[in-house]
């Protein structure tokens, strides 16, 4: 299902995504659903049937939100999900690519590599790339119930690890980490740079702030991400290449260049992996 929102797609995730998942190897799979067929055929609402989706999907979604901890398998992680901490079931597929990308580099590296979920809400990411790439984890959030959830969920998987509950921009300029996860509900602009101060080596990003990087909303673009764009039909790669720009800018600051491993923009969210190297000169090179 294709949505034109970002508040469309978390609710059709909700009504849908209990129907299929995907596994490790990113084949569909079935949950509730027994059997499932693939059309290439495209349909288009208009207003008023999509009102009358909503009002019914709502209706359900309120009965659903009655029940206070549910549990949720994904990859090789069981998840203890609670209604007031932040769960998007529509970023599975985002982190099976992740846990691709943490096995890749777990391969490369001699040494363990530390990973700090840097908001973690149910700590999923960190504990599947605990599980499925053999990294070794530790979790902030500064919502207190989710630290609490972390720390079951945690005990749920038998993994011990250090959870934070504290400021992320705090933590990160006060300690240093191999790898630097950040995932947050919007703009990952004000956590940029000090992730860039704290990543030894790597850093993951998300943002959902979609208008601000397609072009749609220019003045947030600017704000954000010092970058002017216009909307054009190659957005998704002009979005990414915005929020590759700064992570550029705020490496250079501390003597780091950057090597894009991986980038995609899916539906409603901009991702991108990038390894550091410590390097005056090539961090200079960015402004000849």
């Amino acid at each position: 299902i294709l949505s034109a929102d970002s508040a469309s797609a978390q609710i059709e995730s909700l009504v849908f995504e209990g129907l299929v998942d995907r596994d490790e190897n990113l084949n569909f799979r079935g949950r509730l659903a027994k059997s499932w067929k693939i059309y290439e055929e495209a349909y288009l609402w208009t207003k008023e049937d999509r009102i009358s989706h909503l009002k019914a999907v709502a209706k359900d979604l309120s009965e659903i939100s009655s029940v206070s901890v549910v549990q949720r398998k994904e990859g090789k992680a069981k998840i203890k999900l609670d209604k007031d901490v932040f769960y998007n079931p529509k970023m599975t597929f985002c982190r099976h690519l992740d846990v691709l990308v943490f096995k890749s580099i777990a391969s490369m590296e001699d040494k363990e590599v530390t990973i700090l979920d840097a908001l973690s809400a149910t700590g999923v990411r960190g504990i599947r790339a605990c599980l499925e790439a053999n990294y070794r984890p530790f979790f902030n959030d500064k919502n207190a119930k989710a630290v609490e959830l972390i720390k079951e969920n945690l005990k749920l998987n038998e993994i011990e690890a250090e959870v934070f509950n504290r400021d992320a921009v705090a933590l990160m300029r006060e300690n240093k980490f191999v790898h630097i996860d950040l995932d947050p509900f919007g703009s990952p602009a004000e956590f940029i740079d000090t992730a860039c101060f704290s990543a030894i080596k790597y850093l993951s990003v998300t943002a959902t702030d979609t208008a601000a990087l397609c072009g749609s909303a220019t003045v947030a673009g600017l704000r954000k991400y010092s970058a002017y764009a216009e909307k054009t039909e190659y957005y998704p790669e002009l979005g990414l290449r915005m929020l590759i720009g700064k992570i550029v800018r705020e490496a250079t600051k501390y003597g780091k260049s950057i090597e894009v491993l991986a980038s995609w923009a899916k539906e409603h969210y901009y991702r991108v992996h990038v390894r550091f190297r410590r390097s005056v000169a090539l961090a200079g090179k960015v402004y000849e």
